[in-house]
């Protein structure tokens, strides 16, 4: 429910809203690799807890959890 979506596009301009440098932030892509991209940038900005999900959305748990649900 705490989840934002910010489209690659637009990930630079949009991640300027993120607060808080400390609370943990996990990103996923559709295949992992912007994902990696954005954590990156993140860090370069003094974000301390970025996680990658690796591999993007089609490997994460998460999404089996999200597709019961609906």
């Amino acid at each position: 429910p705490e989840a934002l979506r910010m489209p690659w596009e637009r990930f630079a301009e949009l991640s300027l809203t993120l607060t808080s440098t400390t609370t943990p932030i996990f990103i996923i892509s559709e295949d992992g690799t912007k994902s990696i991209l954005a954590c990156e940038l993140l860090v370069r900005r003094g974000f301390y807890n970025c996680c990658n999900v690796s591999g993007g959305y089609q490997y994460w748990k998460g999404r089996v959890k999200l597709e019961e649900s609906a």
